[in-house]
């Protein structure tokens, strides 16, 4: 069977949970539309019918960081509408462990294999101590120009740090370069 096949079942009994899917809408009429209606709300010119209207952005994958061996926790789920800020707490996975990575991946699979790496970060010169002990508030916040900012701070040495990561998926440096 084809890869794609498989790929399309997959995500029919998974994703759709096994609900017969709509196939009456041409995909690029509807395209289209949307298109029409965000273009009319942003130039004010969509009439009465368009006045009350509101058009969210969202997330269109979900957001996480590597929690163990090649194992995404997922921060902020697909479809949360934008701007959000969401928290997680982590902690140590080795004894006397005294720098700690943060992965960032987007994606569906709980793997982070099968995810897209978007960047990362480190905290350093944390307090040897037994694994699970040191704590660390780790902070997504994506801004309403869909720029994703993730930190974290040990809880008890206040230490903190973290990486800026744009729209298009380039980090913080990529922004600077790019004005």
């Amino acid at each position: 069977m084809p890869v794609i096949a498989e790929a399309c079942i997959w995500l029919f009994y998974n994703v759709f949970k096994g609900k017969k899917l709509c196939q009456s809408i041409n995909p690029d009429e509807a395209v289209a539309h949307g298109a029409a209606v965000h273009a009319a709300v942003l130039s004010g010119k969509g009439g009465g019918k368009l006045q009350d209207f509101t058009l969210l952005d969202a997330t269109p994958v979900s957001l996480g960081v590597e929690v163990g061996a090649d194992f995404m926790g997922i921060v902020i789920p697909r479809n949360t509408k934008v701007p959000v800020v969401k928290n997680c707490s982590m902690t140590t996975r080795y004894d006397n462990q005294v720098n700690v990575i943060f992965a960032i991946y987007e994606g569906e699979s709980e793997t982070t294999l099968d995810n897209n790496f978007l960047g990362e970060f480190w905290l350093r010169d944390i307090p040897p101590a037994p694994k699970g002990v040191p704590k660390f508030n780790v902070c997504f916040n994506i801004d309403a120009d869909g720029i994703l900012s993730v930190s974290a701070k040990d809880k008890y040495t206040g230490k903190k740090n973290g990486v800026t990561i744009n729209s298009n998926r380039t980090t913080f440096e990529g922004i600077e370069k790019m004005s």
